[in-house]
């Protein structure tokens, strides 16, 4: 199993208040080099993306995609103690440990080829002290 770890600026997304998202390409079947036409590239992967942020126990809403050049990740909002990269990996490790447990229980999917995680560069911090928003999404290659 691979893991990519990819990381975004979500500061324009903040300011406008819209959910930020992060777009994977799906990889190419044979020699992306070939003489043809980029649009004629076979594309290969099948790709879950929770729509829904992973927290709790609660319904991640899964997302198949199998067809296109591009798959979208929505980056969702989980809050955190601390921003130190200890906490921040952390949070990381137990989003995609709960996403690959949830895939496997839901979809019966046998094989994860790759996990890869979306990283917010921003943090904000909370009003009430109480921790600092961060923004992750990811998403599972089966096939």
């Amino acid at each position: 199993m691979n893991f990519e770890l990819n990381f975004i600026d979500v500061s324009e997304n903040l300011i406008k208040r819209e959910q930020p998202s992060y777009l994977v390409r799906r990889p190419v079947v044979g020699d992306p080099n070939a003489t043809r036409i980029s649009t004629d590239l076979a594309r290969t992967g099948v790709f879950w993306v929770p729509q829904s942020a992973l927290v709790h126990g609660g319904d991640a809403n899964w997302s198949k995609t199998s067809s296109g050049e591009l798959v979208r990740v929505p980056i969702h909002a989980y809050r955190v103690p601390f921003v130190e990269q200890a906490g921040i990996a952390a949070v990381g490790t137990e989003i995609g440990m709960r996403a690959m447990a949830d895939l496997v229980i839901t979809k019966r999917v046998i094989e994860i080829k790759e996990v890869r995680l979306i990283v917010g560069q921003d943090v904000t911090k909370l009003p009430d002290d109480t921790g600092y928003r961060i923004y992750m999404g990811m998403t599972i290659r089966t096939e």
